[in-house]
Formats: structure tokens, C-alpha cells, sequence
């Protein structure tokens, strides 16, 4: 079964600055659904100030649904194309996100708890486990969490390194070569180091 324009709230996704798409958990029948969504431009605005990126030039995931006794199953396929800032250069950083995951929606009280799921709290994917509020999931939400979750925390531009300066020398050295506490090592043999 294909989704249709009823099987979740177009227009309250309009007013909300995030990436809301509800859908009710009585329109996934028996034989489950396929449903595909899109961010529009002031739900890309919206995710890419707060993911901190420069810019978020498009959404989309398209998901299987299917039925599991009083829960939803979900195999999503997510693609989103991403400008971040060069943790080095601050020059912009373009990225394509293509990420398959799956999750469980349960009704509120059925879900796990954090200390049984392995989750943060907050997050709406405790345990890959998404709640069922009054009859409706937000798929919406969780395709923006995983976004988030599989964006680079310390994006490089090609070619890039960060070179950091040795503190006794004034040598510029590669940051994978300097250690952080290698200058106390080097006290502590010169015996500098001693109380």
C-alpha cells in the first residue's frame, strides 16, 4: 500500500520548523506501506541551524512499513546533501548523506526504557525503539535524528591537515604525530618533572 495525503498531517508539518511527519498508525495495514518524504526549503533551514551546518540542500527518505502486533517496523533509506564548515579553514564542506536504518515505532507505554534500551535520554531512538503517541509516529523526527547522527562531527576539506606547534621546539608538527601529553613525558625525563 502506497501512503496518501491523509496518512499523515501535511499542514501541521507546514507550520512547524522542524522535520515533522506524522503518520497514523492505523493508515499501515496489514500488508504494511511505502512512504516517501521530503524536507521542504524551511524545514532544510530549520535542521541545518540547528545541526550547526552552513547549509542543508535537501531531505528525503523513503521508508518501508510494516505492521509488528501494536507496533510499526521501519526500513528507511535517508539522503541528504550537506555544507559544514572545514574544522581547519572554516571554508564550506560539501557532504551527501546515504544512510539505511531501521527502528521500531511502539505505543508509548509498550517502548523501552531507557535504562532497558540503551539510550540517551531525550533522544527520540532510544534502543532504535520511537514512540506511538495517540495512534501517530513521527517519522519525520527520527529520519532528523539519524541525520544528525551520521553527519560528520569534524568535517575536513580534501587535503586538509591540522598541523599544531610543539611546544618546547616552536616546530610545527602534525597533530597525529604530537601526543597530548607528551611534553609531560619529555619534563619527566629531564627530570623536570620531579616535586
Amino acid at each position: 500500500m502506497t501512503a496518501k495525503i491523509g496518512d499523515f498531517d501535511a499542514e501541521k508539518a507546514a507550520k512547524t520548523p522542524d522535520f515533522t511527519r506524522e503518520v497514523k498508525f492505523d493508515a499501515v495495514g496489514a500488508t504494511g506501506m511505502e512512504l516517501s518524504i521530503t524536507a521542504e526549503p524551511h524545514e532544510c533551514a530549520g535542521l541545518a541551524a540547528r545541526m550547526d551546518l552552513v547549509s542543508l540542500g535537501g531531505l528525503q527518505a523513503t521508508a518501508e512499513l510494516d505492521r509488528q502486533g501494536s507496533g510499526v517496523w521501519a526500513r528507511v533509506h535517508l539522503i541528504a546533501d550537506v555544507v559544514q564548515s572545514c574544522v581547519v579553514t572554516l571554508e564550506p564542506v560539501e557532504a551527501r548523506i546515504d544512510q539505511r536504518f531501521e527502528v521500531d515505532f511502539m505505543p508509548q507505554d509498550g517502548a523501552q526504557s531507557v535504562e532497558n534500551s540503551g539510550g540517551s535520554e531525550g533522544s527520540v531512538l532510544d534502543g532504535d525503539v520511537a514512540p506511538i503517541n495517540a495512534g501517530v509516529f513521527n517519522l519525520g523526527a527520527v529520519v532528523a535524528e539519524y541525520l544528525s547522527l551520521a553527519i560528520d562531527p569534524y568535517p575536513r576539506k580534501p587535503g586538509i591537515e591540522f598541523m599544531a606547534e610543539d611546544y618546547n621546539s616552536g616546530e610545527t608538527v602534525d597533530s597525529d604525530v604530537r601526543r597530548p601529553f607528551s611534553a609531560l613525558g619529555e619534563m619527566i625525563s629531564k627530570g623536570k618533572g620531579k616535586t
